[in-house]
């Protein structure tokens, strides 16, 4: 054994290491070695990119339902998760790069326990749920009632606050878990690569970034499957998973996954500081001094790094963007990535919204198509290179053609529609009456409720195919068993009971060539980003190659991660045609969406998808330009400095770090 073994370690260590019984000596032998920290590092990053990445866009339609968000607030909140890792990501690279990186990494990870269990408190703080118009004390309240107004200014002092403080809690959690999150693809990955076989380094990493890739479809199916379960355990449901009001219980997944985060990390803190595969168990001076030159290779690994210090950051940064063919690749790839985001964290909401469906099966089917999708671009895009062997030039002729393919394979997605049941007074007219249909923001009112003093609370009602806002807006009078008549919006007012809940409508033969689309589009789309990452690694110099990669990081994110859920919520909150809170009697604050618009969603959500797809294309056309008068002095094609193309190991962290 090395005479320095043991060194530093804690008592509790050089227990577990020097005084077991043999068979357990030689379990510990089998267990530290590059195979057991691949095996603890895959299970944690599973874990830790599930409670990241998947589960809280499946369920943020029941954290909008239930705490009366908006879909930009949303957004912000998924957005929170890229600012606490890019807040740290420095600090990381430059502190943990030198120390014990498995326990930077499982340091972090106690980091992802608390935001995630921070994440459910507001469960447990805000009380039960009752939907708008299930409360059997204030039936009354909703029925159309002549000079009677059921707002009460006392209201106003329980809506505004409460929220607020649920929104800072959100993004206080999901900033934590970002920040844990952050020594995953900067210290992680490269223990990894430093612990393998030399040959056997590219299929470690590439089993790393595959399981990271699980992981968030993970996410999708629990959030899947807690979205069937009724948010309060102890409380019977008050309405069913297809009205627009169900919320699941949202909460339960983030303590599942804080569970198991916790128990996948405890292993990693028994890793050392020098990667297991470089260790020569011998006893001669010669080997000591091999190993003591490995321990100075694995602390200098080629990984993501910002300079010498922290103050270098800003003249380096400025030198990478100096590189014209740099500063267009990374462009690009923000605009690709913007639209990988925004599937990511909408899509599930607009299924729900364009198809009709509850939110248990459009999280279950954004994690059974998006992410496959995705993972099938990458490998096909990595296929395509290597089977036509192609240079910086062909990889960004390549990038131009997917831009351009893309926006033609979204163009007939605005065709496939499934537009809801008509609503009385917001999409159609009243029956019997004419010209009744509101401006958007206004309550739909006509003669037959124009005296009711009726509130923009959401409790629908169906009739003969046409949803109604709420009973007094139906201009109902009376309630029986959670139903209602003597309704004078109907044609029949004096006979009619009208259940509860909306129109329902069979949009499934519709959805169907949907996802086959959607499922090409994400294909393409993500074919890309092999091209990208090879001109990326091939256009800087072997020693500005880890520099390129941690620069291109904090690019992504200011532009692409961090933005991109923003904007496109804002946007998409422009296709609300009804808002469902009775807060807009006190303030400005419109809480959550009740209805929108399926055709102004559609041409919002796509044509923005679109727009940042032609910038996409343009910037790819002048990066092509670019390295074709660049290949045009060189023989080769490629840049001098950069002769000596990256390994597929190093092409493989890139990809999944950015």
């Amino acid at each position: 054994m090395l005479s320095d073994v043991g060194k530093g370690e804690s008592k509790w260590r050089r227990f577990l290491c020097f005084s077991c019984p043999a068979p357990l000596k030689r379990l510990r032998r089998r267990f530290f070695t590059a195979k057991g920290f691949l095996v603890c590092f895959s299970c944690y990053i599973f874990f830790q990119s599930m409670v990241s990445s998947g589960y809280t866009a499946g369920v943020s339609s029941s954290i909008e339902q239930r705490y009366s968000l908006k879909s930009s607030e949303i957004g912000t909140i998924i957005s929170a998760g890229d600012v606490g890792s890019l807040s740290t990501v420095v600090f990381v690279s430059w502190f943990g790069g030198n120390g014990n990186r498995p326990r930077w990494v499982a340091a972090g990870g106690f980091l992802v326990v608390l935001g995630s269990v921070l994440f459910a408190l507001p469960q447990l703080i805000s009380g039960n749920y009752e939907p708008s118009g299930t409360d059997p004390s204030s039936i009354d309240d909703d029925l159309c009632q002549a000079n009677y107004s059921a707002f009460n200014q006392e209201d106003c002092l329980n809506v505004g606050p409460k929220n607020s403080v649920y929104m800072f809690i959100f993004l206080l959690a999901n900033v934590i878990i970002g920040m844990g999150g952050s020594p995953i693809f900067t210290l992680g990955t490269t223990y990894v690569h430093d612990a393998a076989p030399v040959r056997s380094a590219p299929l470690y990493v590439s089993v790393v970034y595959l399981v990271g890739a699980i992981g968030p479809a993970a996410g999708y199916v629990l959030a899947s499957q807690v979205e069937n379960r009724w948010v309060d355990p102890l409380q019977e449901p008050a309405v069913s998973p297809a009205d627009t009001r169900w919320v699941g219980q949202w909460w339960l997944g983030y303590i599942i996954s804080a569970i198991f985060v916790l128990l996948s990390l405890l292993p990693l803190f028994l890793f050392k500081k020098q990667p297991p595969s470089n260790i020569v168990e011998l006893n001669s001076s010669e080997n000591s001094e091999l190993n003591e030159e490995l321990i100075n290779q694995s602390t200098t690994s080629s990984q993501m790094s910002f300079g010498n210090s922290i103050t270098d950051l800003p003249r380096n940064l400025m030198r990478q963007l100096s590189n014209k063919a740099f500063t267009l690749v990374t462009l690009t790839m923000c605009c690709e990535f913007t639209i990988v985001v925004s599937f990511l964290t909408f899509m599930p909401k607009y299924l729900q919204e364009q198809f009709s469906i509850d939110s248990s099966i459009s999280a279950l089917l954004c994690g059974g198509v998006l992410l496959p999708a995705a993972g099938l671009g990458i490998v096909l895009g990595g296929y395509l290179i290597r089977r036509f062997d192609l240079d910086m030039v062909g990889c960004a002729k390549m990038a131009t053609f997917t831009s351009i393919l893309s926006i033609c394979l979204i163009i007939p997605v605005f065709f496939l529609k499934c537009g809801s049941a008509p609503i009385a007074g917001v999409t159609a007219d009243y029956p019997l009456e004419s010209n009744t249909i509101s401006k958007h923001g206004e309550l739909p009112i006509a003669d037959c409720n124009a005296n009711c003093d009726c509130s923009g609370v959401y409790q629908p009602l169906c009739y003969d195919d046409m949803t109604f806002v709420n009973p007094c807006l139906a201009g109902c009078q009376m309630s029986v068993n959670g139903s209602f008549g003597d309704c004078a919006c109907l044609y029949t007012a004096a006979k009619s009971i009208i259940p509860s809940g909306a129109c329902e409508k069979d949009c499934f033969h519709m959805m169907a060539p949907f996802l086959v689309f959607v499922f090409i589009v994400t294909c393409v789309t993500a074919s890309a980003q092999t091209p990208a990452i090879m001109i990326t690694l091939r256009c800087c110099s072997d020693g500005e190659r880890p520099l390129a990669m941690g620069v291109q990081f904090l690019i992504m994110r200011l532009l692409a991660y961090i933005p991109a859920p923003m904007y496109f919520g804002a946007a998409i909150d422009m296709a609300c045609i009804l808002w469902d809170n009775t807060a807009s009697e006190c303030d400005d604050d419109t809480g959550a969406c009740a209805i929108y618009s399926p055709d102004i969603f559609r041409y919002i959500y796509f044509g923005l998808t679109i727009g940042v797809k032609l910038l996409a294309f343009l910037l790819a056309a002048a990066l092509w330009r670019e390295l074709y008068k660049r290949s045009k002095n060189d023989d080769n094609g490629l840049i001098q400095e950069s002769a000596s193309l990256p390994t597929s190991e190093s092409l493989v962290t890139h990809s999944a770090a950015s």
